[in-house]
């Protein structure tokens, strides 16, 4: 019994790891879905992802005024899985088309975003605290850049 039992010991760990950096499907990030709310002095920031399939996610992002509620900007986001890549699309008002960015890097609680090529942003990074709690740094990987701070909501 000890000798079969070592065999399976080592497989599952060596699936969870494989598992744990295979970053060429959506259930990399399953853990981002759902809505996040950020609040601070002056605005309030949604961002909500549902998944509609194995290979495709729906997003939305706003910024709210706090006290009028008036809305200062959105986009329209997608999370698409295409020949084993995962990548971003982000669609804002300012830009005629989506800008794309591909899955880098992931892990049970850390997505990075990057598209070196686009001007701003060139990376961004989801990072799911262990409280709960979302932190997104949005940068143009190197010094500039700012960070989001949501909480589940949704």
């Amino acid at each position: 019994m000890k000798n079969r039992c070592i065999p399976m010991i080592l497989c599952l760990l060596f699936t969870i790891a494989v598992r744990a950096e295979d970053c060429s499907s959506l259930f990399a990030v399953q853990w981002l879905a759902g809505q996040w709310t950020s609040v601070s002095e002056r605005t309030v920031i949604s961002e909500n992802w549902q998944p509609l399939s194995d290979s495709s996610w729906e997003g939305t992002g706003e910024t709210r005024d706090k006290t009028s509620g008036v809305l200062r900007g959105s986009e329209s986001l997608r999370l698409l899985s295409m020949n084993d890549e995962v990548f971003y699309l982000a669609k804002v008002a300012h830009n005629d088309y989506p800008v794309a960015f591909k899955l880098t890097e992931c892990s049970d609680t850390r997505a990075v975003f990057e598209n070196p090529g686009h001007d701003f942003p060139k990376k961004i990074e989801y990072l799911l605290q262990p409280a709960g709690d979302l932190h997104v740094q949005v940068s143009d990987g190197a010094e500039q850049g700012f960070d989001i701070h949501f909480q589940k909501t949704g």
